[in-house]
């Protein structure tokens, strides 16, 4: 009896072989291959995660950074004029303004830098001939970097030479000096950098935050 006419009428799908003593079957490649695509678009979510904290960190210490540019120093008030000492003909004695103190602030809870004692030697340094245009900070290199403006360049000059060596400040680096041709006055306008020395405060913050106020 021939079956082949009765085989022809039937088809039977084969089932689905498995993985058993090493042999490999097709189910298990297919599983393998959506682990393996689920373990990149882990790995690949987890590095944007990590990337997008990264960025997030560096924006906020722009930021705070940025702070210390906009605002000018503002004179001496009656509890800092104490200070005011002479120092190369100059009549020494200006306050940091409050946007510049808590822009600092808002820094050194994040950097190791002695920033009430740089305040107070600024203070002290600083006379009403030149305007602290800008203080900023740069907590890798350890340094402090000024803009300052005068009606002559001579007297920015004997200004940054007298906070060299000064407490916490150390060695002086010129970076440039211009004209200011956006003011009437046309001032003109020293950048320069201070190295900072170490502090010799074990505490900063209390005395940072009073200072603020």
């Amino acid at each position: 009896m021939q079956l082949e006419p009765f085989k022809a009428m039937f088809h039977w799908e084969s089932a689905p072989r498995w993985t058993l003593w090493g042999r490999q079957s097709r189910v298990h490649t297919t599983v393998a291959a959506l682990a393996l695509a689920g373990l990149a678009l882990t790995a690949l979510a987890w590095g944007g995660w990590v990337a997008w904290q990264q960025r997030q960190a560096i924006e906020a210490v722009q930021a705070q950074v940025q702070a210390l540019r906009v605002s000018p120093a503002k004179p001496l008030t009656a509890r800092a004029s104490t200070a005011v000492r002479r120092d190369a003909g100059l009549v020494l004695g200006q306050a940091l303004s409050t946007d510049q103190r808590q822009g600092l602030l808002a820094v050194a809870r994040q950097l190791n830098i002695p920033w009430q004692e740089l305040f107070e030697q600024l203070e002290r340094s600083t006379p009403p001939q030149v305007a602290l245009v800008s203080v900023e900070p740069d907590g890798q290199r350890g340094t402090v970097r000024l803009q300052a403006e005068a009606k002559s360049l001579d007297t920015l000059l004997q200004y940054a030479a007298a906070l060299q060596g000064q407490g916490v400040l150390g060695r002086l680096n010129y970076n440039k000096h211009e004209t200011n041709g956006q003011d009437a006055n046309r001032p003109m306008r020293l950048t320069f950098e201070l190295v900072l020395l170490p502090s010799r405060q074990a505490s900063m913050a209390p005395t940072l935050q009073e200072s603020a106020r």
